[in-house]
């Protein structure tokens, strides 16, 4: 296999049924994926400490030699009613994926208990904060100030609300460890020759009905256990996600990036073509995901930002 899946937890992910990855490549996941996906992935990490517990101990059920049932495995889904019953992408007929309503998987799910019998072990790679890379995201001949072209923020991030007393708070993003981008990190150490970054939506929730970027709380499994309750998505979250990610990417020039993603999260954030500027990262949709699982490459149009 040529090709690694890195799932994010955006909320645009609900349009594409991630299970039929299986077997396309090696799959990393990010922290509760495997509440509703217990047997997908090949690798799950969580750099948060608590989340990491969470998921160590289901791991370490898992792996128990004994029949171990999932039934109901629908914790991580959340009420979905702005989601139809027929998914789509844009208003390009080219766009158009529909696959089975997020109503009917559900059901599914409910209806569905994965037996495994008592030889069998879940063949998943859990990974924390201590298993990732010590890299610090500082390429060769960077600057703590330098800025590419295009941008005002870079590694470096100063911001706060002063109008409620809070003071300006400095962040170096070259520090900062999440989940979702020490995945990717973890799939390009690895040598693979093609990676897809899929449904790191970067910016807020249901952006598809939105007129600017929003900053809606964005994530399944928010307002779930070990996921913060909160309305905003941090100010700060979106450089951080961007800058570590090209420069991952410029870390590993002999690597192909797919960066894929609902139409609305791309042509919305303003900031993917300033950010998405080294010749080895890529564009789409998810309907070229489906065209590269169904294999056909040669198919795909990426898109040019």
């Amino acid at each position: 296999m040529d090709t690694a899946f890195v799932i994010g937890n955006g909320e645009s992910r609900n349009i594409f049924p991630i299970e039929h990855l299986k077997g396309k490549g090696i799959v990393y996941g990010c922290n509760a994926i495997y509440r509703d996906h217990p047997t997908l992935c090949d690798h799950v990490v969580a750099v948060n400490p608590p989340m990491y517990e969470e998921l160590k101990k289901w791991h370490d059920t898992e792996k128990k030699p004994k029949e171990v049932y999932h039934n109901h495995l629908i914790a991580g889904f959340k009420k979905r009613s702005l989601m139809l019953d027929k998914a789509w992408e844009g208003k390009n007929p080219q766009d158009k994926i529909e696959f089975r309503s997020p109503k009917q998987k559900i059901l599914d799910l409910k209806n569905t208990r994965i037996l495994r019998n008592k030889d069998e072990k879940p063949d998943i790679q859990i990974h924390g904060i201590d298993d990732i890379s010590p890299w610090d995201y500082i390429c060769e001949g960077d600057t703590e100030d330098e800025v590419p072209t295009g941008l005002k923020i870079y590694r470096m991030w100063r911001g706060g609300d002063v109008k409620k007393g809070n003071g300006i708070r400095t962040m170096d993003f070259s520090k900062s460890r999440g989940s979702g981008m020490s995945a990717v990190l973890l799939a390009a150490e690895s040598g693979i020759k093609n990676i897809i970054v899929m449904s790191f939506d970067i910016l807020g929730a249901r952006q598809w009905e939105m007129d600017s970027p929003s900053r809606e709380q964005n994530n399944i499994y928010k307002n779930t256990i070990n996921y913060p309750d909160r309305m905003s998505m941090k100010a700060y979250l979106k450089y951080e996600w961007m800058y570590q990610l090209r420069q991952i990417v410029r870390k590993h020039p002999n690597t192909n990036f797919h960066f894929i993603n609902r139409r609305e999260y791309i042509e919305g954030n303003m900031f993917l073509r300033w950010y998405f500027d080294q010749p080895n990262i890529r564009t789409g949709i998810y309907a070229d995901l489906k065209r590269w699982i169904d294999g056909k490459r040669d198919d795909i149009k990426w898109m040019r930002l």
